[in-house]
């Protein structure tokens, strides 16, 4: 009973959810989304599959290097360094990489403070290269969360913008994903020049 009760669920959840991604896509023209863009008024939402799914072209090939970079040159590099050092030690940069990613990712809809944390992993590479010296493990280990945190953080900002800038440049791709409710448009409200920003009460919570 509760299987029957839970598929019902979702089966009902699915339905209030296509029908919401049609209101919002009624009737929005390549043409409109693209002067939406421009203007910062409109952006888009994926809705089934990553933004790494819309990206089109070169920028295909530049996101997947990025990938690349944060994900499998830190293991091959490390196991390749350790091997010629000697020391086994040097591994655990790995762990350390997995790390930064781990960081970023779950910073990755903040980002402000997703800068702050690259900002502070980069003055501890730097103080630690300072003090301890180039060849410490200090300064070894932080370059290897300053590494993935880094990299993630910019294939996270390239695949969102490769994906928008893919659907700018091409209406059909535009249109076949609108079809196929791969995406919702986000309508945003536009800023009018030199407007005073109404004074809003604080909301009792402090930030985390």
């Amino acid at each position: 009973m509760n299987d029957q009760a839970h598929a019902a669920f979702l089966s009902e959840f699915n339905k209030i959810q296509e029908v919401s991604i049609a209101n919002a896509n009624r009737g929005v023209t390549h043409a409109e989304f693209v002067t939406g863009v421009q203007r910062r008024t409109m952006g888009f939402r994926c809705v089934i599959g990553e933004p790494s799914h819309l990206i089109r072209g070169f920028r295909r090939k530049i996101f997947g290097a990025l990938v690349l970079l944060y994900l499998v040159v830190p293991t091959v590099f490390i196991s390749l360094w350790a091997l010629h050092r000697r020391d086994w030690w040097l591994l655990f940069g790995i762990a350390g990489s997995a790390i930064g990613i781990r960081i970023a990712a779950r910073l990755q809809f903040d980002p402000r403070k997703q800068n702050s944390v690259g900002s502070y992993l980069l003055i501890a590479f730097v103080a630690s290269w300072i003090f301890a010296g180039l060849h410490s493990y200090y300064v070894f280990f932080s370059l290897s969360v300053s590494w993935g945190f880094i990299l993630f953080a910019i294939a996270d900002c390239s695949e969102s913008a490769y994906a928008l800038q893919s659907l700018v440049e091409n209406s059909d791709h535009f249109d076949q994903a609108i079809a196929l409710q791969r995406i919702m448009i986000i309508r945003k409200a536009e800023k009018e020049p030199n407007q005073t920003p109404e004074p809003t009460a604080p909301s009792g919570r402090g930030s985390s």
